[in-house]
């Protein structure tokens, strides 16, 4: 993988419903006037008509889109109260959440890499693990990598479905398209991160997109940054053979069960790295 130089999306100076939000905008502020409420999270009104809100089992209540953004972040409580929020039924009855467990470990630069002109040091090995909905089975997972890898997607329809990538840039995204076994499918957008996290998406409310509620198409999805990182404008539809150690994926493979943790560290070295 070459060195990811990611693009850097503008960022909005005001957290509001309608923005994206990182996890450092999001504060939380009391309201102080019973008669013009405010929403906890981005600070604004919450008298329109125009945007949802959503109020928790506790009372509290928040704009929707913001109350999504502070969940996605493993924000399991209520802002204001601290009350448990149970994430698989908070939304209503027909929203699904899904979990990615993001595992960082530090490591070096190969030596090859090295001669290539990479910097030999600031890198992690990256470890993403897709945890579904309770009752969801997944059946197959295609990852469509940020230009800025060397492996534009990567198809596994074996059991695990984890990933292990080598990272030295922070902000890289990854696009993770999931077919369940009834044939449905999600298609997330998630940020991967030089540190342990875990990250929430509410399908079909909250796919980690720019516009979050809108379905994305995996493959046009990065179409933008292609001529940036000097990629052909068919460089997603092109078939690339994935490197020899990824091959395996597609046979059954045994001593590969147990917690996410202790398969990160029996593959760290292995077959899963890209």
């Amino acid at each position: 993988m070459t060195e990811p130089t990611p693009h850097q999306p503008d960022k909005p100076n005001q957290a509001s419903p309608g923005h994206h939000v990182t996890e450092a905008q999001l504060s939380l502020s009391s309201p102080t006037d019973s008669d013009s409420p405010l929403c906890a999270i981005c600070q604004s009104g919450m008298g329109g008509t125009d945007t949802a809100t959503l109020a928790l089992a506790c009372g509290h209540v928040f704009h929707a889109g913001c109350l999504h953004q502070w969940c996605h972040y493993a924000k399991d409580v209520c802002p204001l109260c601290r009350q448990s929020i149970d994430l698989n039924v908070a939304f209503g009855p027909d929203v699904r959440c899904w979990r990615v467990q993001n595992i960082a470990v530090p490591t070096r630069c190969s030596p090859e890499s090295i001669r290539l002109g990479l910097r030999p040091t600031g890198w992690v090995n990256v470890q993403l693990q897709v945890l579904p909905p309770p009752g969801i089975t997944i059946r197959a997972i295609r990852y469509v990598f940020h230009p800025a890898f060397s492996l534009n997607t990567l198809s596994i329809d074996t059991a695990p479905f984890d990933l292990v990538v080598k990272l030295c840039s922070s902000s890289v995204t990854v696009v993770i398209d999931i077919t369940c076994d009834n044939d449905e499918k999600f298609a997330l957008v998630h940020t991967l991160e030089k540190e342990m996290c875990t990250r929430n998406f509410f399908e079909p409310l909250y796919n980690g997109a720019p516009d979050p509620s809108k379905p994305i198409d995996p493959l046009t999805y990065f179409s933008q940054l292609l001529s940036v990182y000097r990629r052909a404008p068919d460089y997603y539809s092109k078939e690339m053979q994935p490197p020899a150690r990824f091959q395996r994926r597609r046979q059954p493979r045994g001593g590969r069960s147990g917690s996410g943790l202790m398969r990160f560290l029996g593959g760290l070295f292995g077959a899963d790295q890209l």
